[in-house]
């Protein structure tokens, strides 16, 4: 739980710092004067918004069936889990 919490916390971090520093540069520029910084910040994330959703829907056209189609052997899906279950346990140890 701590390694969890302490990698999300870096995550977070590095996201943040640089956030911070491109508002202090948009707002010194003056972007989005005529329209409002927070019409603007809005702008920005439905921009980012609409991104993930296209390459989420990218991957996931290709990575859905094809997953289906692996795990439809159930030999293949069997070697799979096995080699998940080493990694998880390799993982804990």
């Amino acid at each position: 739980m701590r390694r969890s919490l302490k990698i999300n916390a870096y995550f977070y971090l590095y996201l943040l710092v640089p956030s911070l520093v491109m508002l202090g540069v948009l707002v010194l520029v003056g972007a989005g004067e005529q329209m409002g910084l927070l019409t603007f910040l809005k702008c920005l994330a439905t921009i980012w918004g609409i991104l993930l959703l296209i390459i989420f829907m990218g991957y996931s056209m290709a990575e859905i069936p094809k997953t289906m189609w692996y795990n439809s052997d159930p030999k293949r899906y069997l070697d799979y889990l096995y080699h998940k279950t080493v990694e998880m346990s390799a993982e804990c140890d």
